[in-house]
């Protein structure tokens, strides 16, 4: 997968949590890209989700007013003063851009 594509977990802008399984082309239209992605905590026998890559990078405006990336990388630098992912729920995703306590 090309270092320009998205992979590893990130966070939708709404609060859930996902990881990104792949980059793959539509079959109608091979120039068109989706990105393949699954919610963390789903059950095993869950379907990943297809979004076109031009929708998971777009800037779309937050609950709280704020225009952001519709999901943000969790290698992203705001995330970086959490000391562990089990801290991204509740009181402490107030630390991160575009959320609120």
């Amino acid at each position: 997968m090309s270092t320009n594509h998205p992979s590893g977990f990130y966070r939708h802008f709404k609060g859930a949590t996902y990881n990104v399984i792949t980059v793959a082309r539509q079959e109608a239209d091979p120039s068109a890209l989706e990105v393949i992605y699954i919610s963390v905590g789903a059950p095993p026998d869950a379907l990943p989700w297809s979004r076109p890559l031009a929708s998971w990078v777009e800037v779309v405006e937050w609950p709280d007013g704020t225009k952001g990336p519709r999901f943000m990388s969790l290698l992203h630098p705001a995330w970086a003063s959490l000391r562990d992912w089990d801290e991204l729920d509740g009181e402490h995703t107030s630390k991160i851009p575009g959320t609120k306590k």
